[in-house]
């Protein structure tokens, strides 16, 4: 009886590939490695590019979220009410109400957001831009 079926196919090492010169890649892949060098994200700098008209469909939810609030310039506005509404489509999972209590951070109603920054188990925090940050960060 053979027993060619328990083989298993063990994947040889590849050899490891220098390093590339940073100058010779291709100008995203630079901005990347570059990015990467410089300890920011990639999730960060796609949100911090608000040039485009809606977010990239490769961000999470609550990350398009952060997305439409940072397009908006952290303040009321259509955009504040495109990450709101996305934060109330998801009550209850903690990454949605930590934003949401960004949203009301941001709209001034500082009971709410500490409604939703309990409801996230966050601690309260009251400088927006650097809430933000800590999000992309975190999420």
């Amino acid at each position: 009886m053979s027993r060619a079926w328990q083989l298993h196919r063990i994947p040889r090492a590849r050899p490891e590939k220098p390093e590339a010169d940073v100058a010779s890649l291709p100008k995203q892949s630079r901005k990347a490695a570059l990015n990467l060098k410089s300890g920011v994200s990639m999730s960060e700098n796609t949100l911090m590019d608000v040039s485009t008209a809606e977010p990239s469909d490769d961000l999470s939810r609550p990350m398009a979220a952060l997305w439409w609030l940072k397009k908006g310039g952290l303040a009321i506005g259509p955009e504040w009410e495109a990450a709101h509404e996305i934060c109330q489509s998801a009550e209850g999972e903690p990454a949605h109400d930590w934003i949401h209590a960004l949203c009301h951070l941001i709209e001034g109603d500082h009971g709410n957001a500490g409604y939703w920054f309990r409801r996230a188990c966050k601690p309260v925090e009251n400088d927006i831009e650097t809430l933000w940050q800590n999000m992309v960060r975190s999420l």
